[in-house]
C-alpha cells in the first residue's frame, strides 16, 4: 500500500519538475534596437536581415524604436529603452556628435552596446558593425576617375553633414580623386539622404545638372531623385549617375542599374545579420569582432544581371527557409501540445492504477505493474518518433542550405567557362611575347584551379547525397599510381624533392572506380607537396595489408606536420586549424568519402614539423551488385591529366626563372640597388621579380629561415615579405630583421591578404615601414619600394655625412667581410683609447700592417689611420646627439684633448661641435 502512494508522489514530482525546467530553458533574452528612420529601403532591409537572423535563435524578445529621423527623439527612446534593462541595445545613429554622449553613458552603465552603420565620435561601445565608409567614397572616385578617362566635371549629393557616413563617404571620395587632377568635383549639394530633399535642391541648383559629366549621390535614393530631375528637365540621360546601397527590389539600387536609370552603385550591405550574430556572440561570452568592417564593390551594367538574378535565388531559397522553419515551428507547438497531454495522461494513469491497486492490489500486483510498464515503453517510442520526425525536417533545412551553395557553384561553371575557351582560343590563334603569354597563362591556371574547387564541392556534395555509385574495373593500381607520380616529376625538380614510388605487391591489380581513385591518390600526393618544403622528401608505397584480401597506400612527407589538437578534424570539410594559413577545403573530406564508397579506411598519423603520414587500406576486391561493371585492365590516365592541368599546372616559366636565379644574381652582382622577396607563392613571387628586374637586382625565397640566413650575405636594399609563410610569420621575420643593429636599418614591406586593422597593427608595432594588403596595386607598391630607398638614402646621406659605411661594402671574397666586420668591432671596443695605433690593431687581427693597409685601400679606399679617425668623428656626432658636454665627447671618442677634437670636426664637417649641437637643438625645435 505504501509503494503505491510512493509512486503516486514521485510520477506528481517528476511531472511538476519536467514543466520547471521546460519553463526555465524558455527564459529569454531581451535586443533591443533603436533606429535613427526606418522609412527607407536600406534600413527596411537591414530591419529584414535583423528579423529573419532572430528566427534562428530560440527564446529572444526583440524591441525596436525607430526616432523618425530625429536625434532628439532617438536620444528620449534609448533611455526609455535602458530603462527596461535589456541585455542588450544595437544603436544606429542618425548623426554621430548628438548621440555619442547617451551612447557613452549607456556603455558606462554596463549595458552592452552594438553601434551599427554609422560610428559615433569616441570608441565606448562594444562592438562596430557597418560598412567602411572611406572606402565606399574612395572606390567611388576611383570608378568615376577610370571611367571619365581621368577628366570631367562631377557633382555630388551628400547625406547630412553631421552624419559620420556622409563624412567619411567625401573624405574617402575626395582622397580617390587626387591621382586624377583634369576631374573637378568640389560642387556639391546636401541631399540629406532623402530623395525628395535632393529633387529639390537639384531643381534650385544654379548651374544646369546635365553640364555635369557625371553625379555622385550618396544613396540610391538621391541617385533616383537626379536621374528624375535629367530627365524632366532636358529628356535625355548622358550623365553618368551613382549612388550606394545597391539593395535588390522596385526602384532600388539593382533595379536602377538595371533599368539603366542610373549608371552604377557602390554595394553597401545592411549588416542587419552580423549585428544579431555579434549581439548573441556578446551575451553568449563568444568571441567577436570589436570592429567588423563589410566589404563593398561596385554593381554597373557588366554584374547587374548576374547580382539581379542571384538576389532573385536568394528570395526564393529565403522563402524555402521560411517555410521549412515555420513547419519547424508548428512541429514544436504539436510535439509541446502532446507533451502536456501526455504528461495529464500519466498523471491520470498513475492515479487511476493507484485508486485500482488499491482495491486489487492484491490480486493484480503484478499484472498492473507490468501493464505500467508496457504503457510506458509505448509512450516513449512515440515520443522518440517524434524527435526522429524533427530531426528529419531540421536535416532537410539544413540540406536546402547546403543545395544553395552548391547551386551557387553551378552559376560559377558557366562564366568559367566563358573566361576559359576565349582565352585559348587567343593564346592559340595570336602570337604574343613570352611576357604576355606568361601573364595570360597565369589567368588559365589560376581559372583553372578555380575551376577545380568548384568541380570538388560538387564531388563532396554528391557524395553527401548518396548519388554517387561505384564503376568497379580491375585495374593494374601500380600503373595507375605511377602514371600519377610521373605527373608530380617536375614539382618535384623545382622543389628538389626526393621524390619515389614503392612497391611490394606480387600482383597489384585490385577492384575499383578508375576516376575516383585517381582523384583520391592525386588529391593526397597535392597535400603532401603543398606542404613539404624545399629540399624535402615525399614517398609513396604499396603493401599488401595485414588483414589479408586488401592493401595499403602509404603516402609520407617530411614536411610542417599537423599538430595533434587538429589531426581528429582533418577529415572535416573547411576544417582550419593551426596550418589554416595555407587554406583548408574539402579536398581530405573528399578523399575520406571516396575510401568510404571503397570500403576501406584511412588513417593519419603526424607532429607538428615532423612529417605526415597518411595510409589507406583498401580490399582488392568489391562486392559485385548492379551498379558495379567488372572490365578489361585498360587503365587509362585522362582523368589525372586533366587534374594536373586544372589543379596544380606545371607553368614552364616559373621553372625556367628559378633554375637561371644564379645566373641573373651573377648577372647584376654590382647592382647597387637590390630587393629580397620572401614569398611561398611560386606564381606570385615570379610575378614581383618581373615588376622590379628592370629596375633592381632581384633576389626571392620561399621561406622566412631562408630568408634571415640570406639577409646577411646579399645585405638588400629593401625586402618585401609575405606574411603567412610556411615556417615563420612576415611578422617575426621583421622584429627579428629590426632587433639586429647590422639590419635594422633595412626599409620592410610586409604584403598580405589579411586586411582588418589588428593585422596591419601588429605588423607596424614591430617597425615594418609599411604594410600593404593583397590584391595590391602595382603602382602603388613600385613607388613604394622607390620611395623608402631613396629616403632611406638620403638619411644615410645626412647622418653620415659621407662617411665610410660597411653595410654598403659588398666584397666578393667572404674573408674580407670578416677581416672589415672585426676591425670594425675592436676600434669600437677601443675607441676610447688616444693611443690606439695600427701596431696594436694588426697583432689583434692577425695580419701585416702592410696587408692590412692594402686591405683597407682596395675595399675602402682609404688607410687604417684615416679609418680610425673616421669612427672617432662617427662616436663623437653620436655622443653630441645625446646631449653629452663637449668636453667629455672630445675624450669619450679618443682624442687627447677638445682642442684637436674641434679641429678634426670642423675640417670633417665645415663646422664646430658647438655649431652642430646649436643646429640640432634649432632643428629639434621645428
Amino acid at each position: 500500500m505504501y509503494r503505491l502512494y510512493y509512486i503516486l508522489t514521485f510520477s506528481v514530482l517528476s511531472v511538476l519538475f519536467i514543466n520547471c525546467e521546460s519553463k526555465r530553458n524558455e527564459e529569454t533574452i531581451t535586443i533591443a534596437f533603436s533606429q535613427c528612420v526606418g522609412s527607407d529601403a536600406w534600413r527596411r532591409n537591414m530591419l529584414e536581415e535583423m528579423k529573419r537572423e532572430l528566427s534562428l535563435n530560440k527564446n529572444v524578445e526583440f524591441v525596436y524604436q525607430d526616432a523618425n529621423n530625429n536625434s532628439l527623439t532617438q536620444i528620449q527612446q534609448l533611455r526609455d529603452i535602458a530603462k527596461k534593462k535589456p541585455d542588450l541595445i544595437i544603436i544606429s545613429p542618425n548623426e554621430a556628435a548628438p548621440l555619442t554622449p547617451i551612447v557613452d553613458s549607456l556603455f558606462k552603465a554596463g549595458i552592452p552596446i552594438v553601434v551599427t552603420d554609422r560610428k559615433t565620435t569616441s570608441n565606448k561601445y562594444s562592438a562596430y558593425v557597418g560598412a567602411d565608409n572611406y572606402q565606399v567614397g574612395y572606390k567611388a572616385g576611383e570608378y568615376l576617375g577610370s571611367k571619365l578617362n581621368g577628366k570631367g566635371n562631377i557633382l555630388q549629393i551628400t547625406g547630412l553633414p553631421l552624419s559620420s557616413a556622409s563624412q567619411e563617404r567625401e573624405k574617402g571620395f575626395y582622397e580617390a580623386l587626387k591621382s586624377f587632377r583634369n576631374i573637378k568635383h568640389n560642387t556639391k549639394i546636401n541631399g540629406q539622404w532623402i530623395r525628395e530633399n535632393a529633387e529639390k535642391a537639384l531643381l534650385t541648383h544654379p548651374f544646369p545638372v546635365n553640364g555635369y559629366d557625371a553625379i555622385f549621390a550618396f544613396n540610391d535614393q538621391m541617385a533616383l531623385a537626379a536621374h528624375q530631375v535629367v530627365a524632366q528637365l532636358y529628356g535625355n540621360q548622358n550623365t553618368r549617375i551613382i549612388g550606394v546601397d545597391a539593395l535588390p527590389g522596385l526602384d532600388n539600387g539593382i533595379d536602377l542599374i538595371y533599368n539603366k536609370k542610373i549608371y552604377a552603385s557602390l554595394l553597401y550591405p545592411t549588416g542587419g545579420k552580423e549585428c544579431i550574430q555579434t549581439a548573441m556572440a556578446i551575451i553568449s561570452g563568444r568571441a567577436y569582432e570589436k570592429e567588423l568592417l563589410l566589404e563593398s564593390f561596385v554593381v554597373d551594367s557588366t554584374n547587374v544581371h548576374a547580382m539581379k538574378v542571384q538576389n532573385d535565388k536568394l528570395i526564393t531559397q529565403q522563402i524555402d527557409i521560411d517555410r521549412q522553419q515555420k513547419l519547424l515551428e508548428d512541429q514544436k507547438r504539436v510535439f509541446i501540445g502532446q507533451q502536456r497531454t501526455l504528461n495529464f495522461l500519466v498523471i491520470s494513469l498513475v492515479f487511476a492504477i493507484v485508486f485500482g491497486g488499491i482495491t486489487f492490489y492484491l490480486l493484480k500486483a503484478n499484472w498492473d505493474k507490468n501493464k505500467q510498464l508496457e504503457t510506458q515503453n509505448h509512450e516513449i517510442l512515440n515520443q522518440q518518433e517524434k524527435i526522429l520526425e524533427m530531426s528529419e525536417n531540421i536535416k532537410k533545412a539544413s540540406e536546402a542550405k547546403i543545395n544553395f551553395f552548391t547551386m551557387i557553384s553551378h552559376e560559377f561553371k558557366t562564366p568559367l567557362t566563358l573566361m576559359l575557351i576565349p582565352l585559348r582560343a587567343f593564346l592559340k590563334k595570336y602570337s604574343v611575347t613570352d611576357d604576355q603569354k606568361y601573364h595570360l597563362e597565369l589567368v588559365e591556371k589560376n581559372a583553372l584551379v578555380l575551376q577545380q574547387l568548384i568541380n570538388q564541392l560538387l564531388d563532396f556534395q554528391k557524395f553527401k547525397n548518396y548519388s554517387v555509385s561505384l564503376h568497379v574495373e580491375s585495374k593494374n593500381i601500380l600503373l595507375i599510381c605511377q602514371q600519377i607520380v610521373n605527373l608530380f616529376r617536375p614539382l618535384a625538380r623545382i622543389k628538389n624533392i626526393d621524390f619515389y614510388l614503392e612497391n611490394s605487391i606480387k600482383t597489384p591489380v585490385a577492384d575499383i572506380d578508375n576516376s575516383q581513385f585517381e582523384k583520391l591518390i592525386f588529391n593526397l600526393l597535392s597535400n603532401a607537396f603543398k606542404f613539404t618544403p624545399n629540399n624535402g622528401k615525399v614517398t609513396m608505397s604499396l603493401s599488401p595489408a595485414e588483414n589479408h584480401g586488401s592493401f595499403n597506400i602509404t603516402i609520407k612527407d617530411n614536411g610542417i606536420g599537423i599538430p595533434s589538437s587538429d589531426i581528429d578534424n582533418i577529415f572535416e570539410p573547411f576544417y582550419h586549424g593551426n596550418n589554416a594559413e595555407h587554406g583548408s577545403g574539402i579536398g581530405l573530406a573528399l578523399c575520406k568519402e571516396i575510401v568510404t564508397l571503397h570500403n576501406g579506411n584511412i588513417y593519419v598519423e603526424s607532429h607538428t614539423n615532423d612529417g605526415t603520414k597518411l595510409r589507406i587500406t583498401l580490399p582488392f576486391k568489391q562486392k559485385k551488385d548492379s551498379e558495379h561493371e567488372i572490365g578489361e585492365d585498360n587503365t587509362s590516365n585522362r582523368n589525372s591529366e586533366y587534374l594536373a592541368n586544372s589543379f596544380f599546372l606545371i607553368d614552364d616559366q616559373i621553372q625556367n626563372t628559378l633554375e637561371n636565379d644564379h645566373l641573373q644574381q651573377q648577372k647584376w652582382h654590382n647592382q647597387e640597388k637590390s630587393i629580397l622577396i620572401i614569398e611561398d607563392n611560386r606564381d606570385l613571387a615570379v610575378l614581383l621579380k618581373n615588376i622590379f628586374i628592370e629596375s633592381y637586382h632581384v633576389y626571392f625565397v620561399h621561406s622566412g629561415m631562408e630568408a634571415l640566413e640570406m639577409v646577411t650575405q646579399i645585405n638588400p636594399s629593401l625586402i618585401i615579405t609575405d606574411n603567412m609563410l610556411p615556417d615563420i610569420s612576415g611578422v617575426e621575420i621583421v622584429k627579428k630583421l629590426k632587433a639586429d643593429k647590422y639590419t635594422s636599418y633595412i626599409p620592410i614591406i610586409i604584403l598580405s591578404a589579411k586586411s582588418n586593422d589588428e593585422h596591419i597593427i601588429s605588423g607596424l608595432k614591430v617597425k615594418a615601414d609599411l604594410y600593404i594588403t593583397k590584391p595590391f596595386n602595382t603602382e602603388f607598391l613600385i613607388e613604394s619600394v622607390g620611395s623608402l630607398i631613396a629616403n632611406r638614402k638620403m638619411l644615410e646621406q645626412y647622418y653620415s655625412n659621407n662617411n665610410i659605411d660597411l653595410r654598403h661594402i659588398i666584397s666578393p671574397d667572404p674573408n674580407d667581410k670578416v677581416l672589415l666586420k672585426n676591425l670594425e668591432h675592436y676600434i669600437e671596443n677601443n675607441i676610447t683609447n688616444p693611443q690606439l695605433s695600427v701596431d696594436e690593431i694588426s697583432s689583434f687581427l692577425n695580419i701585416s700592417k702592410v696587408t692590412l693597409h692594402r686591405k683597407l685601400k682596395t675595399l675602402l679606399d682609404c688607410n687604417v689611420s684615416f679609418y680610425i679617425n673616421e669612427k672617432k668623428l662617427q662616436k663623437s656626432k653620436q655622443l653630441i646627439l645625446k646631449n653629452i658636454p663637449l668636453s667629455i665627447v672630445a675624450y669619450e671618442s679618443g682624442f687627447t684633448n677638445p682642442a684637436y677634437f674641434s679641429t678634426a670636426f670642423k675640417k670633417k664637417y665645415g663646422m664646430t661641435p658647438s655649431e652642430f649641437k646649436a643646429n640640432i637643438r634649432k632643428n629639434s625645435k621645428i
